[in-house]
């Protein structure tokens, strides 16, 4: 991640935003890469500079995530 704190917010400039819709409800989420897919989910609601970084070497390393 090009020199960003961990402690500061992510603006995940790198990921398009989709919108879905299950059951009535809309959530946002976040989509990046190629390849097969990788759910990555936290069990603390947001992303955390931690997740956003789990999920580039995901993406980096050949998945969509």
């Amino acid at each position: 991640m090009s020199g960003r704190s961990m402690k500061e917010d992510d603006p995940l400039e790198d990921c398009a935003l989709r919108e879905t819709t299950l059951d009535g409800v809309t959530k946002r989420v976040y989509v990046a890469g190629s390849g097969p897919v990788v759910i990555v989910m936290s069990e603390m609601p947001g992303i955390s500079p931690h997740v956003a970084r789990f999920a580039r070497w995901v993406r980096d390393a050949g998945f969509t995530v």
